[in-house]
């Protein structure tokens, strides 16, 4: 949802299945992935991530549009239409 409102995103992952996506985030310049919570030193990446973006404020604007570019918001309207053709 944040992509998709083109909202940078400092990013956590809690399960085994989210980092690949959330590095994907991060490597297209759409957010910061901090790292997973049960991992230590996700607490100091997250803040350094804060950190970097209150310091440099400029770069958010890169960032949101790296974010509204990565997502459409009509993934759902596309799987729809798959599954409506099929039936």
């Amino acid at each position: 949802e944040c992509l998709c409102l083109g909202l940078p995103s400092l990013v956590l992952s809690l399960a085994d299945n989210q980092p690949p996506a959330a590095r994907a985030i991060m490597d297209f310049g759409a957010g910061i992935y901090a790292g997973d919570v049960r991992e230590p030193g996700w607490q100091d990446r997250l803040h350094t991530g804060l950190e970097g973006w209150l310091a440099d404020p400029a770069v958010l604007p890169t960032v949101s549009a790296l974010a509204g570019a990565l997502v459409d918001g009509h993934g759902a309207k596309r799987i729809a239409e798959v599954l409506h053709a099929r039936v």
